[in-house]
């Protein structure tokens, strides 16, 4: 069933861009409503700032509405798309020397993008100890620092598989490399994060 409701997507996606290539703007639109919120968060992700993510996430789109004419469907749409998305938040990191992304230790919905003031709360309605909450926050940000320090490809397979549940085949099309690479980059910066975070990592948090 998961399948399929991906493939029902993917054929609507791909109807979408014949009447943009077509030239609907309205359609272009509908594309956009249907992927904002994820590209936003995994924008996010490398960002750690809500309006940065905002700006990196119209690029993105904006690269894709000027590249859409030029689509023939060699790859998915979803592939084409965040592999522009990937792109442009490699060039965000480039600027920003690291950047000053935050992740969650607790990840809710990978769908909802959350604004700076809301990130360590993982769950609002639990009212959590503000020591408890403190802890919290520190730690996540000793492990935001961790990923950062990672270099960028490997900081992106990172973030893609643990963060936002990428498929190692996923992330392969989407960076464009072979599969043995994805697969080496994920594995050197699980072992760098580990080196790094020592026994928390060994609990089993950035396997």
């Amino acid at each position: 069933m998961v399948a399929e409701g991906k493939g029902k997507r993917m054929d609507r996606d791909r109807e979408l861009i014949e009447l943009i290539q077509g030239g609907s703007k309205d359609a272009f639109a509908e594309l956009v409503e249907r992927h904002k919120k994820r590209v936003l968060s995994i924008a996010y992700s490398f960002t750690g700032d809500y309006e940065d993510a905002k700006n990196v996430s119209q690029e993105a789109f904006l690269k894709a509405y000027q590249s859409i004419p030029k689509f023939r469907g060699g790859s998915s749409f979803y592939t084409w798309f965040y592999r522009i998305l990937i792109n442009t938040c490699k060039d965000y990191i480039r600027k920003e020397s690291g950047g000053r992304a935050i992740f969650f230790i607790n990840k809710g919905n990978e769908d909802e993008a959350r604004p700076p003031e809301d990130i360590f709360l993982a769950d609002p309605s639990s009212n959590p100890d503000p020591q408890d909450e403190l802890l919290n926050k520190e730690l996540n940000e000793k492990i935001t620092r961790a990923i950062n320090s990672l270099p960028a490809n490997q900081r992106i397979a990172f973030v893609l598989k643990h963060i936002h549940g990428m498929s190692i085949e996923e992330i392969s099309n989407i960076t464009r490399c072979a599969l043995g690479t994805a697969k080496s980059r994920l594995y050197h910066a699980v072992m760098k994060l580990q080196d790094k975070l020592g026994d928390y990592c060994k609990k089993g948090e950035c396997k």
